[in-house]
């Protein structure tokens, strides 16, 4: 699968594969950012049509409260404190590879830093997608303005 690939050969592939995917919560406990993106995370999470993995540079039990506390049921969580490297390094995403059960070709890491998400995905070999919330996009990079507009893409690929 090549990033920015379209035809319904390579659709296959997302669709049976695991996405990985960044959630971005705010420091405060148990918050969202604000509550479009809580909206927009639980809508995500409802329609996805494959297991959600979070890779976060938050803690652990810090992550599990907050998706508990609101409802959100990812596949699986990697933490930087567990694997002991931050985004951007590739161990975190190899990880989270690992923990899906799924290799580069076969994933989707959709994030909204271009310094930590999309570069830690590209050095993974992972497809990303930059999650604008109304920021400025960067040439050569695949960005969708928010999370429905992001399953909006994966589903437009077929």
């Amino acid at each position: 699968f090549s990033p920015g690939s379209t035809n319904s050969a390579d659709f296959g592939k997302i669709v049976n594969a695991n996405f990985i995917f960044l959630l971005r919560f705010s420091r405060l406990p148990s918050l969202p950012s604000s509550l479009e993106d809580f909206k927009q995370a639980l809508t995500f999470f409802q329609r996805c049509p494959v297991p959600v993995y979070i890779i976060t540079n938050n803690g652990l039990p810090y992550m599990e409260r907050a998706l508990g506390q609101n409802g959100l049921d990812p596949a699986g969580v990697v933490s930087a404190d567990t694997v002991r490297a931050y985004k951007p390094h590739r161990e975190i995403f190899d990880e989270a590879l690992r923990r899906a059960g799924c290799s580069p070709e076969e994933a989707v890491h959709i994030g909204d830093s271009f310094d930590t998400d999309v570069a830690g995905a590209r050095a993974a070999g992972i497809r990303p997608i930059l999650l604008l919330r109304g920021r400025t996009g960067r040439e050569g990079v695949e960005a969708v303005n928010d999370l429905v507009q992001a399953l909006e893409l994966l589903f437009k690929i077929s």
